[in-house]
């Protein structure tokens, strides 16, 4: 889906992206996104999105996307270039962004890295998760190595002796373990 209130370019982006084989929507309006995206549930690959928009603006539009868990591939284009309306856009939910004017082969590559991504989640995502009793499963926190012990869950390491205590980022064992000779 293009939302893109300039005509020309909009049309120009929908004529280059169905060259490369891509079905394209185009609106102008956030509010016409929004109403497909959210209501209509309609199933895009991919989102470019134009910040100055009549009525609800590009930020507006990814802030409410993401608010309502809609996660589509999402490319800001627009001719905001400030470093922190480039922030702005990434706070809001842009995976990319990209300044106008823009080469097309520049646009074209960053679609097709986001639809890449896409593609790479749902074939991770088919992939079944371990079963819920081995997630959780209770993990030894006790190590014995010779005389040697580390226990994970008291943070404490000892060496035939009472434990040395460590904090929880475990620079303690690795400072026990770097002084002993093994």
């Amino acid at each position: 889906m293009v939302v893109e209130d300039e005509a020309h370019l909009a049309q120009g982006l929908r004529f280059n992206l169905e060259a490369e084989g891509h079905s394209v929507h185009v609106t102008d309006k956030g509010e016409v996104a929004l109403a497909l995206l959210l209501q209509e549930k309609e199933a895009f690959d991919a989102l470019i999105l134009d910040v100055m928009l009549p009525g609800k603006d590009g930020f507006t539009v990814a802030r409410e996307l993401r608010q309502a868990q809609n996660y589509i591939p999402l490319l800001m284009l627009t001719a905001r270039t400030r470093p922190e309306d480039v922030l702005q856009g990434f706070e809001s939910g842009a995976d990319d962004y990209l300044p106008k004017p823009f080469d097309l082969a520049i646009l074209l590559a960053r679609v097709e890295s986001l639809l890449r991504r896409k593609n790479w989640l749902r074939t991770s995502s088919a992939v079944k998760p371990e079963p819920e009793q081995d997630r959780w499963k209770v993990r030894p926190t006790l190590f014995q190595f010779g005389d040697r012990t580390v226990d994970f869950a008291q943070f404490a390491t000892s060496r035939g002796r009472p434990g040395i205590s460590t904090d929880a980022d475990g620079s303690g064992v690795v400072a026990l373990l770097d002084t002993q000779q093994w």
